[in-house]
């Protein structure tokens, strides 16, 4: 799916949709309910960019906490 854009506007409780639908639950409130889920916009047929984490590099300043 490169290079594709949804039209579809989505708010935070699009996500609360995409849970709902992947574990068939029930909505929590009316807002969720009708919200519209991500689905268009995500890609499972391809397999994942990263499959092990990148190797990072180690910070510039030491973490003091």
């Amino acid at each position: 799916m490169a290079d594709y854009v949804t039209d579809q506007v989505y708010d935070h409780t699009s996500i609360l949709k995409l849970i709902e639908r992947k574990w068939d639950l029930p909505p929590l409130t009316k807002r969720d309910a009708a919200a519209i889920d991500p689905l268009d916009a995500l890609n499972f047929d391809d397999p994942p960019h990263f499959l092990a984490p990148p190797t990072l590099p180690a910070p510039a300043r030491p973490w003091q906490g």
